[in-house]
């Protein structure tokens, strides 16, 4: 099968460029690697194709899919996900439990700022406003791991996939730092909008759903 418009790993990884690969590099071992609801989808799957051992956290109908995906793809999608079915999201709370331990384990997760879970603030853009969920502030003050914003977008047939630098540290039973990160994360997404309108198709359908 092909997904993400590559026939094969192989074909993946010859069509990817990572931009600030240093953060990722400098990072301790637990990372929250942040992404969003822009550009190509399945960034874990990205990181796992090019040797990065990132594990996926939220909701995910891969399992139920499997006999689409080929012998060549399916190590990189049955291993690396703490995830439920798009219909089970009571499970929530125990993917985050496990979220945690795989951080306190010295993991690296990837999480969609823009996916599930209660709301810890919204992103004021020139487009309208966009939720963003509080899992991954939670997982931040529990293990204290960096969160790097992701931003992926095409090129043409190449993926850009963008690592950001570390959101400002939240303390565990502080939440001071958290408009600072909301300011940072408002100036990334209005840029990416700005510069790659067509491919903010999510975002565009949540503006719609929001306002009618």
């Amino acid at each position: 099968m092909r997904t993400l418009g590559f026939h094969s790993p192989d074909d993946l990884r010859a069509n990817v460029l990572i931009e600030g690969a240093e953060h990722l590099a400098a990072a301790p071992a637990a990372a929250i690697l942040l992404g969003l609801h822009l550009g190509p989808s399945d960034g874990d799957l990205t990181f796992r194709v090019l040797g990065y051992p990132v594990t996926l956290i939220g909701g995910s109908d891969r399992g139920a899919t499997m006999a689409w995906w080929s012998e060549a793809w399916r190590p990189f999608v049955t291993r690396g996900e703490l995830s439920f079915a798009s219909g089970d999201r009571d499970r929530w709370s125990a993917v985050l439990y496990s979220a945690r331990r795989a951080l306190l384990d010295d993991e690296k997760i990837y999480i969609l700022a823009d996916g599930i879970g209660r709301e810890a603030f919204r992103l004021s853009l020139s487009v309208g406003e966009m939720p963003i969920r509080a899992g991954w502030v939670t997982l931040h003050q529990l293990t204290g791991a960096p969160v790097l914003p992701v931003l992926r977008r095409l090129e043409g047939r190449r993926q850009v996939v963008t690592i950001h630098p570390p959101l400002p540290p939240l303390t565990p039973d502080s939440l001071s730092g958290l408009e600072d990160c909301r300011k940072l994360l408002t100036g990334l997404v209005e840029d990416y909008v700005r510069r790659f309108p067509e491919q903010c198709p999510h975002l565009a359908f949540e503006m719609r759903m929001a306002y009618g």
